[in-house]
């Protein structure tokens, strides 16, 4: 359990209520620069993937998780190993919201299945 690693998305805060957390770099070379002697540069991206499950949750907690993660994108606060901080910025999720949550009524109450939540933060 990683009950240090701050966590808010939107307004919710999840602190407290991971059961796992790790952050990852993705790291890409996603153009080349060649200068006028003909040598190439690789311009190196990096983005962080942050993954984390939850302890069991309320109806209410449900509820706001799923809506905020249904938005396009997540303003995160997050606690990265890399930077030896907290770090803020803008996310997008790449888990399938579907495989995490089910649906409890035709209502559309759901709840949270467990597994894990991946996002991945946008280009800075």
């Amino acid at each position: 359990m990683y009950t240090d690693a701050t966590l808010i998305i939107g307004e919710l805060d999840l602190t407290g209520k991971t059961l796992t957390y790790s952050v990852q770099k993705e790291v890409s070379y996603p153009r080349v620069v060649t200068t006028i002697d003909g040598t190439e540069y690789a311009i190196r991206q990096d983005r962080d993937i942050i993954s984390f499950s939850l302890m069991p949750l309320t109806d209410a907690q449900t509820e706001e998780l799923y809506e905020e993660l249904s938005k396009n994108v997540l303003e995160t606060t997050y606690t990265s190993s890399f930077a030896n901080a907290d770090v803020t910025g803008d996310c997008r999720l790449i888990s399938n919201l579907d495989s995490i949550f089910g649906l409890r009524s035709i209502d559309g109450n759901r709840y949270y299945k467990g597994g894990t939540i991946t996002l991945r933060r946008r280009k800075p």
